[in-house]
């Protein structure tokens, strides 16, 4: 599961799977010289950081509807653990 294979089933969060799987990669590869694990406060940053990127790639190319709608779930689940999320520079 973790080299990217994701069991097929019909279900709106395998989206969020691969977003959270890509996260956990990206967190690892940050540490990958140093002794010392990812904390928690990287895991959490990592799909924050992915959904920022992922906000720029859609707005220039001008399909800022796909990207409402592959994140909208998420985000309002963030906004419910972090109320300011998308107010300031988030």
């Amino acid at each position: 599961m973790y080299l990217r294979y994701i069991p097929p089933e019909k279900s709106a969060n395998r989206f969020f799977f691969a977003v959270l799987l890509a996260a956990g990669k990206k967190a690892l590869t940050k540490n990958w010289k140093v002794q010392t694990e990812p904390t928690i406060n990287n895991l959490k940053e990592a799909p924050l950081d992915i959904n920022k990127m992922e906000m720029i790639t859609f707005s220039v190319n001008l399909k800022m509807d796909i990207f409402i709608g592959q994140w909208e779930r998420w985000v309002k689940y963030v906004k419910l653990l972090m109320p300011d999320f998308g107010t300031k520079t988030n």
